[in-house]
């Protein structure tokens, strides 16, 4: 029996960049424009106060 592990294979630029001849932003870099839009988008303190509402 033959037994493989890939976590995380997929979110290294050079893999993919191997398998499918293209190039993509790495997992930290879409993470960081991610939280570039949430701080412009959301006041601040605004998902804080989220996590701190208690369920209904």
């Amino acid at each position: 029996m033959l037994g493989l592990y890939a976590h995380g294979l997929f979110e290294s630029p050079a893999v993919i960049a191997a398998l499918f001849g293209v190039t993509v932003p790495t997992l930290e870099s879409s993470f960081e424009r991610l939280a570039d839009v949430v701080d412009r988008q959301f006041e601040a303190g605004f998902l804080g106060g989220l996590a701190a509402l208690e369920p209904r």
